[in-house]
């Protein structure tokens, strides 16, 4: 008779087979390519977030220096030490003797935020 440690229950639960042991990797595999999925999506909604929050604080800043210094020179520029971002202005009479004045924060491929406010004409 063979020893105690030799021997093979007769209930066959002694461990886990081939088959079991894969299907629980490819479960495993199905749930952590979820979560990095989950995390590269949050990370990329995190920097667009981001990147637009940054040119809507630009973009108030120039309406406000609309406001405190006048209306600048229309057309598009680089804004300095903001790399990837440009800022143009345009502007129409709205009314007579009143301009609206946007100002258009632009990055990215297709990306920008225009804000207006009116002035009146200088005459």
């Amino acid at each position: 008779m063979a020893p105690e440690s030799y021997r093979r229950s007769r209930s066959g639960e002694d461990g886990f087979t081939l088959l079991e042991v894969l299907i629980s990797l490819a479960i495993l595999s199905g749930v952590i390519v979820t979560i990095i999925t989950v995390m590269n999506s949050h990370i990329a909604a995190s920097m667009r977030l981001s990147e637009s929050s940054q040119a809507m604080v630009i973009a108030r800043e120039k309406i406000e220096q609309i406001h405190l210094y006048g209306a600048p020179e229309m057309g598009k520029s680089e804004l300095p030490g903001m790399d990837g971002y440009s800022l143009n202005y345009s502007s129409e009479e709205a009314q007579p003797g009143i301009k609206k004045v946007c100002a258009s924060v632009s990055w990215g491929k297709d990306e920008h935020i225009d804000i207006c406010t009116y002035v009146p004409e200088k005459g």
